[in-house]
């Protein structure tokens, strides 16, 4: 079993110091869930903070917006150093992920992006230029090609260029988030959108994930289900339930 993850869950206090603790927990738990792992993919929102951009989400009066949260964010910072084990392209199994869309360019460099991505975010290197803002369809991170509209299909022309990506990636669908839907909807056959603008700055969305077996992708409707927020746990109840074997906690789970 993988879990993974698509954000933006730094931005705003306290999320951003509870976001350790939430990848720690939901890493326990995939491990002793059948032995899986949890990949947490690098987005818009976390380029932006390691870039020192916050301000569009959050005051800088905010409890917890100041020195100490800039210094963690910034390349080389204790959370920087996070992210850069997170990949901007990832494969699973058959099914490739990314924060914002897929083109063949970014399919043919999805190695050397995730690679440069991380260098940067380790304070090596200067910011890759596929990752800055203003880069429309280009940057795997910022592009809405193939989301917007929201909710629609999209041409035929874009369909065959979004498989030609997933063949050189030798995937069959794509998973993509960054352009807020009504619901998760599947577009081309093959491309799977599912932000749906949960945070309250987006509007506190549907609560809904994909979950995918094989080659089936459903849909998970959590609107009416109990999801374990970390804010509602504190380190003992954290560590209790990880002892326990964490089965609980994820609304992914199923058996």
């Amino acid at each position: 079993m993988a879990i993974v993850m698509r954000c933006p869950c730094c931005m705003a206090a306290p999320s951003w110091l509870l976001l350790p603790r939430l990848i720690q927990l939901l890493t326990c738990a995939c491990r002793k869930v059948g032995g899986g792992r949890v990949i947490t993919m690098l987005g818009n929102h976390e380029v932006m903070n390691v870039m020192g951009v916050a301000t569009p989400f959050i005051s800088p009066q905010s409890k917890g917006f100041g020195d100490d949260r800039a210094a963690a964010f910034r390349p080389g910072g204790e959370f920087a150093r996070e992210f850069a084990s997170w990949p901007v392209v990832a494969v699973v199994g058959t099914t490739a992920f990314v924060h914002a869309g897929l083109t063949p360019a970014i399919a043919r460099d999805a190695e050397a992006i995730n690679a440069a991505a991380a260098s940067w975010l380790r304070a090596e290197r200067d910011i890759p230029s596929i990752l800055l803002p203003g880069l429309g369809q280009r940057s795997p991170v910022w592009t809405r090609y193939l989301s917007n509209p929201p909710d629609v299909d999209v041409s035929s022309n874009s369909c065959a260029e979004l498989r030609e990506a997933l063949a050189l990636l030798g995937a069959k669908r794509v998973v993509v988030g960054h352009t807020p839907q009504d619901r998760i909807n599947c577009a081309c056959g093959c491309i799977w959108r599912i932000d749906l603008g949960m945070s309250a700055a987006m509007g506190g969305g549907r609560l809904e994930a994909i979950e995918i077996v094989g080659d089936e992708v459903r849909s998970v409707d959590t609107q009416n289900e109990r999801i374990c927020f970390m804010a509602d746990l504190t380190a003992r109840e954290a560590s209790a339930l990880c002892t326990a074997g964490c089965t609980q906690f994820s609304p992914l789970h199923h058996t």
